[in-house]
């Protein structure tokens, strides 16, 4: 009894005390709501191409691939990454990879039964729903398949133009089997950037106009040797769905066509240039000349020396230029007259054997061979380029290709006269002007 009078006490207490540790909280009317998220709708993909691609076979030993673009072919609002997979089963032959990459190698028997309609989708890959889009591909033959036909107008394969010219061809194109799936057009060789695509202009279902002008600079000369002109095939191709291909080559030559705004300037400068080093060459030799004077004027006195002199002081006297360059008109060149009047005469009565004067005065003889090779220098530079300049000075006149050659011609021979060491031109002491060329020369 005691132990149970013990059991009931502790009872009451334990009740007691949890009732005084318990808090009790003042009664509210707020009700607090669970707040729980609702999932956004996922949409499937969408195919932004629903016609149905078509594939053309021209035998059943064909392989035809196709490859679905990665862009602008599908789009999935949320952004899941999409894949390919095949549903039309029982071919073995078909094969299209989760990249988009169709497969097709038929049988004969599958071949006879084209065409053939092979069904696809695409798929989200990383959501739970895996929503899907379908797509078609139909398979087809071609029937006794034939190429495209290229047409142009006019009706010619072969244009020689010059620069500047405009070439304008009419292109048409049609298919038997009403399968064309492109047309292009290129160069056989590209020249800089130079592409035909860009003048190529559509105005019709298959028709275009290739339209074109060379400009000045097309024609790009390597060397002198090389032909002035550029030839080049023009290549129109059309291909159908069959893969068979038509190609038509026209030959276009180019001819090269000098722009007279440019040339006139550059031949006006080879032309200054030419007159120039006449000039030039005219001052040095006739500096030479005047520095030879004492020592012709001793060798004259001797007679035997005096024939030898002959013939180049007779080209003094006759050579109007020469007489006033050279000799002058002052007393002391004035000397130089009765000199040329004396070899003159001593050229006629004297018959002594040049050879046997060269071998007796060898030092006098050499001075005698350069003064003569100056003084016909002077007269043939001065004569040649005085007819250079009458022939030149216009500008229409240069336009002559003869210009170039007189031009090449004469600067190689002024040139081979400031390079003669044998000479011993005197330097150039002063600076060229125009003041100086027109002491020399006249020009109208």
């Amino acid at each position: 009894m005691k132990s149970l009078f013990l059991l009931s006490l502790m009872l009451c207490n334990f009740w007691a005390g949890a009732q005084i540790d318990t808090p009790r909280g003042a009664p509210t009317d707020t009700v607090q709501a669970t707040q729980v998220a609702v999932p956004s709708a996922n949409h499937p993909p969408q195919l932004l191409h629903k016609a149905p691609e078509i594939l053309w076979f021209t035998n059943f030993r064909q392989v035809i691939t196709h490859q679905f673009p990665a862009k602008g072919f599908y789009r999935d609002q949320e952004g899941h990454e999409v894949a390919f997979r095949l549903l039309t089963k029982g071919h073995a032959g078909l094969r299209l990879t989760p990249e988009g990459l169709f497969t097709a190698q038929i049988s004969l028997a599958e071949y006879r039964k084209l065409p053939l309609t092979v069904e696809y989708e695409i798929f989200e890959t990383n959501t739970s729903e895996n929503l899907t889009a379908k797509g078609e591909i139909i398979l087809q033959k071609t029937k006794n398949d034939l190429p495209p036909t290229i047409s142009i107008s006019p009706k010619t394969l072969w244009y020689a133009i010059e620069e500047t010219d405009s070439v304008a061809i009419k292109i048409a194109i049609t298919d038997p089997n009403d399968d064309l799936r492109e047309f292009e057009v290129y160069s056989s060789v590209q020249y800089g950037r130079f592409n035909p695509a860009h003048f190529l202009t559509k105005t019709a279902v298959n028709t275009y106009w290739f339209r074109w002008q060379p400009g000045y600079d097309f024609v790009q000369l390597r060397n002198a040797q090389e032909e002035p002109k550029r030839a080049f095939q023009l290549v129109l191709e059309a291909k159908d769905e069959a893969d068979s291909t038509t190609r038509v080559a026209i030959e276009i030559e180019v001819f090269d066509k000098i722009d007279w705004n440019i040339a006139d300037k550059v031949r006006q400068q080879e032309f200054e240039q030419v007159v120039w080093s006449a000039t030039e060459a005219l001052i040095r030799l006739d500096k030479t000349f005047q520095t030879m004077d004492k020592d012709i004027k001793k060798m004259y006195k001797n007679k035997k020396l005096r024939a030898s002199l002959g013939t180049s002081l007779r080209t003094l006297s006759q050579n109007e230029f020469l007489r006033n360059k050279v000799i002058g008109e002052d007393d002391e060149k004035r000397n130089w007259l009765g000199v040329i009047n004396d070899t003159q005469q001593d050229r006629v009565n004297n018959h002594t054997n040049e050879f046997n004067i060269e071998q007796e005065y060898p030092i006098e003889f050499a001075k005698i061979q350069r003064f003569s090779n100056i003084v016909a220098h002077l007269r043939n530079i001065y004569v040649d380029t005085e007819l250079f300049i009458n022939r030149y000075t216009q500008t229409e006149s240069r336009r002559n290709e003869v210009f170039l050659t007189e031009k090449e011609a004469l600067q190689k021979k002024i040139s081979s006269v400031l390079k003669d060491n044998s000479l011993g031109l005197q330097p150039l002491n002063l600076t060229m002007t125009d003041e100086t060329v027109k002491h020399y020369f006249t020009r109208k």
